[in-house]
Parts: C-alpha cells; structure tokens; sequence
C-alpha cells in the first residue's frame, strides 16, 4: 500500500489573526516609547495617580480623570516610572493591543484581515489612541467586547449572556460620560436580537452599574463632567473633523463603507426581525455595533440643535471602534472583500508611511494634525533626547510642559541634567536651536549647556 503524504500543517485565518495582532502590539509598543508625552498623560499621574482609590473615583473637578481606567493606572509603581517616565503607557500599550487583537479575531471569522488591517492602520486617530495612556481605548475595548462577548457565547451562557454584556458596556461607559450617548442604539440591538425581556434585564443591570459608578462623584463637581469642550465649531466641521481623523484619506474610508453596506444588504436581505435573529453571528454583530455607533452621531446631533457645545473629536473613539467592527464583520467574502481592501490600501499605506517618518525623525505635527487632536504636539520628549545626545546641563521647561517635566527629572538627575521648573516665559520655536525638528509655538523646553541657552541660536 501506498503510504500517504503527510499533510502539511495550513496556518487557519485565526493563527494568521494572531500572528498580526503580535507584530501590532510590537508596532504599538514602539509608538509609546517614541512619541511625545503629553500633558494630559503626565497631569493625570501626578495629579489622580497620587489620590487614594476612594479620591479618584469620587473626584471629577477636572474632565482628566478617567475614572476607573485613572484607577488602574495610579496601580503602575512609582518606581517602574521613575526608571522611564513612558511605563505611564504600559496601561495604554495593553488596551491598545487589546483592540486590535479583538477586531483581527473577528476579522479572521469573516476573512476580512486586510480590511481590518487598512481600517486601523489607516486611522489616526485610533492608532494614537493604541498607545496613549488615555481612557479612550479603554472605554473602545470594554464596548466592544460587550457586543462581541455575548454573541460568541450566546448559545453557552443563556439569559446570562446579556447581564454579562451589561456588566461590559457599563464598564466601558465608566471613564467618558460622553459615552451614556452610545446607550439608546445600544439597548436598541438588544431588543431586536436578543428580545424585549433581555433588554428590560439589561437595562435594569446597566442602571445599577451606572448608579454604582456616577452616584458617588461629589453632586459639587458632577457637572464638571466634560466642561472642557471643543468650543461650538458647527457640527458639520465637527464630523468633518471625525471623518478626517477615522482616515488618512476620507474618501477612501466612504467609498469602502458604501461598498459594504450595499453588499451586506444584498447578502442579508432581512425581510422581518425573525431573520435578524436567525443570521450568523457576523451579521448580528454589524448592526448592534452600527446601531450603537449611530446612536452616539445622533445625540452629537441633538447637542447642537439644543446649542450645547460638541465634544473633543476624540471622545468619539468608542463610536468609530464599534463603526470599524461592524465594516469588519459585514465585509462580505470573495470580491466584495478584495474590492474593499484594494480601495482601503491607499489610506493603509500613508498610515504606515505617516508613523514610521513620525517615529523615526521625531516630527509628529503631521500626525498630530491627520488625527484631528493635539495630543502628540508635545514637544518635550524629543527634546529631551536630543539634550542628552548634545549633554546638556539644563532643561528649562514653559508651564504647558511642567508635568511631562516633572517625570521625566528624575531620570535625567542621574545623567547630570538639572530640570529648572521656574515659571519662565514663552520663547516660540527655541527647541529648533537642537536642529532636530521644528515644533509648533508655543510648547517648548529652552535647553542649556554649560550655562549658554542653546536657544539663542534660533534668531
């Protein structure tokens, strides 16, 4: 008898899914050691990380504190931070990876890895969100995950299934108020998948987490809960300015996003609710999320009838997480999917070209304006290595820069760089004397060596 050959072991699109999400926390890694840090960042661990846990999760005077991910944080050893003022990241690096592992197993499901590689690599603003000790990505992960989790489990945990996703979103909501916006659409998807009695217990679990988290913030301060707006920029630049932060090229993004709504109807075809609840997991999945998501743009939309200013761009981030999953589990195989990852390559490709020039030379201004956010226009990180390789004596550090400062002086003492912290006034542009980069006005670090200010020889 003929012996058979034996069978060669064949990568399944799930290990494939892994392999990706590894070489994306390596990438993610890398970004928090080489971008800014930036004021928020720095602020939230002096000044929240310092509080007791009962402090943090009381206290909301100021739109910093993320609340529970503000707690998990201040966890991080003084210590490990000491050593290297990025370990504040360590928390962001994790979530980050979290995200992308979670939407590369869906995406395995479905065979849509490269869309899902060309939507997250061509954000912006979700790539800075990946590594910035924020609560943003944490609030993404947490929604997500109470969408995804209960439909893989549906068929093992019964009625559990949805107290168990009540328990996640209510999680999520914790550290952005702004989030209690994604609350209708997402009780909505309940309903229509799960049944009225399920959303009725969801609803009735997700009041008592919600009560549990915001009854105990001091009444005094409650209403300070993200007082810090964008300012009233008229919601049509304010969707603009999502659009461009969701991709390097918008377009691109819109074109994809139409090629996959039209597919998804034309496969789906849902003619009463019955079908929706007898589809696959994929297909329930991309409508709970789109309906939560568009739930979010609504109450955006609400806010501005009733003259109520937008929130920073940024607070959308759990919307367009739940916006790129649903585009991953609706992509259709086949054509669809590589029509899709074709017109979604372009965007993929700037966005790697975007961080790797970013990363490497030290100029973040161009990414920082893609996104649509000043959190990478800190500029003192970069200074700071440059000041070493030059050995400096003295950095010289402007307000806005004082926290970033403040972690990042014990590291230099024992270099021999002093940190003057004394409130000095604005010079623009002095960090371009290093020759590295040109930051933008007027954050900046005045470096000295030997007692001459190197900044001098800007003019």
């Amino acid at each position: 008898m003929r012996q058979r050959r034996s069978e060669r072991p064949v990568l399944s699109p799930t290990h494939i899914a892994l392999g990706i999400g590894a070489v994306a926390s390596l990438g993610i890694a890398w970004l928090a050691w080489a971008a800014p840090l930036t004021f928020d960042e720095a602020f939230n661990r002096l000044y929240y990380g310092t509080f007791s846990a009962g402090h943090i999760l009381r206290h909301y005077d100021r739109p910093n504190n993320h609340l529970l991910y503000t707690l998990i944080q201040s966890w991080l050893p003084q210590r490990l931070i000491a050593w290297s003022p990025w370990a504040v990241r360590i928390t962001g690096v994790v979530v980050g990876s979290g995200l992308v592992f979670v939407a590369l197993l869906v995406a395995a499901r479905r065979g849509s890895l490269l869309v899902a590689c060309g939507l997250i690599v061509g954000s912006p603003l979700v790539v800075t969100y990946l590594f910035v000790a924020r609560g943003y990505g944490f609030s993404a992960l947490f929604i997500v995950l109470s969408v995804v989790v209960p439909l893989a489990l549906a068929r093992r945990v019964g009625h559990a299934r949805v107290v168990l996703a009540s328990l996640l979103f209510a999680l999520g909501i914790w550290p952005l108020p702004t989030n209690l916006f994604l609350v209708p659409g997402w009780l909505l998807g309940v309903v229509l998948i799960f049944g009225g009695i399920e959303a009725l217990l969801g609803g009735v679990v997700l009041a008592v987490m919600l009560a549990g988290e915001y009854l105990p913030i001091e009444a005094g301060i409650r209403s300070a809960s993200h007082k810090a707006w964008n300012g009233h920029p008229g919601v049509w630049t304010y969707f603009r300015d999502v659009t461009d932060g969701a991709s390097t090229i918008p377009l691109c993004l819109v074109a994809a996003s139409v090629v996959v709504v039209v597919a998804f109807a034309r496969e789906q075809r849902f003619r009463s609710l019955a079908d929706l609840r007898r589809a696959g997991r994929s297909a329930q999945l991309a409508v709970w999320c789109v309906l939560a998501a568009v739930s979010w743009f609504v109450a955006v939309l609400a806010a501005d009838a009733s003259g109520t200013s937008l929130p920073f761009v940024r607070n959308a981030l759990p919307a367009l997480w739940l916006l790129l999953v649903a585009l991953v589990a609706a992509t259709p195989s086949g054509r669809v999917n590589r029509l899709v990852a074709l017109i979604l390559l372009a965007p993929f490709v700037l966005g790697v070209v975007l961080w790797a020039h970013a990363g490497a030379s030290g100029d973040w201004k161009p990414v920082a304006d893609a996104s649509r956010t000043d959190v990478l226009y800190a500029t003192t990180p970069a200074t700071i290595r440059d000041a070493r390789s030059i050995h400096a004596s003295l950095l010289d550090c402007s307000w806005w820069d004082r926290p970033v400062c403040i972690l990042v002086a014990p590291r230099l003492a024992g270099e021999g760089i002093r940190v003057d912290l004394d409130d000095r006034p604005y010079v623009p542009n002095l960090p371009c004397a290093l020759g590295s980069h040109r930051p933008p006005a007027p954050w900046q670090v005045i470096v000295y060596r030997g007692g001459r200010l190197l900044g001098q020889l800007c003019h």
